[in-house]
């Protein structure tokens, strides 16, 4: 795949932005959005995917230690399936490394983005 991915880290009051170079090989941060309500954080998001011909959208899904969904798991994947409804195609990323607290929450990007769920791609 090429083109530029956005990076989204999912919070209650709070979503971080990474944004990739166009191979993609390299993210760097971008800007942090408050959240006032779901739909201004799609809309920020939306004039980003414009802006810089974004072609897939990464949303980090956060699971439970022993792997388990939590609340804010289906409350991330409720914001994933609001940015497809918008016409943006989202994958969101899942930790192979449930259980330990010293491991990173997400691999690399090339071990995790095999163990991703797509949304919205065909």
């Amino acid at each position: 795949m090429v083109g530029r991915l956005l990076g989204v880290d999912h919070g209650d009051r709070r979503i971080g932005l990474a944004l990739s170079d166009p191979i993609p090989m390299i993210a760097s941060p971008l800007k942090t959005i408050l959240v006032n309500s779901n739909q201004d954080a799609i809309n920020a998001i939306l004039d980003i995917v414009k802006e810089y011909d974004i072609v897939l959208v990464v949303i980090g899904l956060p699971i439970g230690m022993k792997g388990n969904e939590t609340a804010q798991t289906k409350h991330v994947q409720k914001f994933a399936d609001d940015l497809v409804e918008n016409g943006i195609k989202v994958a969101a990323l899942i930790s192979k490394e449930h259980s330990d607290a010293s491991t990173s929450k997400i691999d690399t990007f090339a071990n995790s983005f095999s163990n991703c769920l797509l949304y919205g791609i065909e």
